[in-house]
């Protein structure tokens, strides 16, 4: 088996991060919170960890996650969140970059822009819907424009 650099290289961190861990993880609820924040702390900087979170709406009310209390206030400066924009900002943020485009579309196109961002509202999809809407024109009809709803159906629609 030949590895090319990239592989190597994660191959290497996910070794190096497995040989950190050596113990179980914990069950316990404090413990594992815990435990949870010696990880991020031990993410090598030179390595910098992304921590993508989705679907926060659909997180379990059961000993208070949905609340976020088991995620740290703090993150180590090499440690990222990446959460959900949240339909409302979404908007705003691809009206900006449509602004800078010298862009806009229609109310009607607004509407199916509108119903996609309800499903999803990642930072990775608005870019992706942007990438989408900044090529509409004003006389397509919308139906014409059938805008992905996820991520991965953006990807395959890319690769089409």
């Amino acid at each position: 088996m030949s590895l090319n650099d990239g592989e190597t290289n994660t191959y290497t961190f996910k070794v190096s991060l497995k040989s950190q861990l050596k113990n179980t993880i914990p069950t316990e609820l404090s413990q594992l919170i815990n435990y949870f924040k010696r990880l991020l702390e031990k993410t090598p900087s030179d390595k910098p960890l992304s921590i993508f979170l989705d679907s926060l709406d659909q997180i379990s009310s059961s000993d208070g996650a949905h609340s976020m209390s088991w995620f740290p206030p703090t993150l180590p400066i090499h440690v990222k969140l990446i959460k959900p924009l949240g339909e409302d900002l979404g908007k705003i943020v691809l009206k900006a970059w449509l602004a800078r485009q010298h862009r806009t579309i229609t109310d009607i196109q607004w509407e199916l822009v509108h119903e996609r961002l309800t499903e999803c509202n990642t930072p990775l999809y608005v870019k992706l819907v942007f990438d989408e809407i900044k090529l509409w024109r004003s006389y397509t009809k919308t139906q014409e424009k059938d805008l992905a709803k996820t991520v991965s159906t953006s990807n395959n629609k890319l690769l089409e």
